[in-house]
């Protein structure tokens, strides 16, 4: 069963990483997307893989820290498609428990954070993005109010 036959999901960070593995994801599950990403050679990037596998994206320009371009954002995204069903606010920066950017830690400390997860590794891009599409479907239609820790057991140590 395809869980978004006839739906819109609009996906911030979408033009790399978790963004573009959950723009494939969703797409493959039948959402038509917007890409939304501040790269937009990147968001069209990710489009043109979404539909080189069969799928239907827009490209949408936006800085998520601007609410002007998120509503605008949002409002190209209505008028391509004719609705919105659900989003996926990805487009982010990652963090150590330091506060440093992990793009700026040293291969021996990312090493360090990895060895501190359970499973001895950090999550692949599609990892997150299948728990981002569950999330999203009405597979998951009784979680309320609840988080969802996506993090190898990292939390639980």
């Amino acid at each position: 069963m395809i869980m978004f036959q006839g739906k819109v999901a609009f996906i911030t960070g979408a033009g790399s990483g978790v963004g573009r593995a959950a723009a494939l994801a969703f797409a493959r599950e039948g959402a038509r997307v917007a890409v939304v990403d501040l790269d937009s050679a990147n968001a069209q990037e990710t489009v043109h893989l979404v539909q080189a596998a069969g799928g239907h994206a827009v490209s949408v320009q936006a800085d998520v820290c601007q609410a002007a371009q998120m509503e605008s954002a949002v409002h190209t995204t209505v008028e391509t498609f004719g609705r919105l069903d659900c989003a996926f606010n990805n487009a982010g920066v990652v963090i150590d428990e330091q506060g440093h950017l992990m793009a700026a830690v040293s291969p021996e400390e990312r090493e360090r954070i990895i060895a501190m997860h359970p499973i001895g590794r950090l999550a692949q891009a599609e990892e997150v993005a299948e728990a981002a599409v569950w999330l999203c479907s009405n597979r998951a239609s009784f979680l309320c109010g609840s988080i969802v820790m996506v993090d190898g057991g990292y939390t639980v140590q």
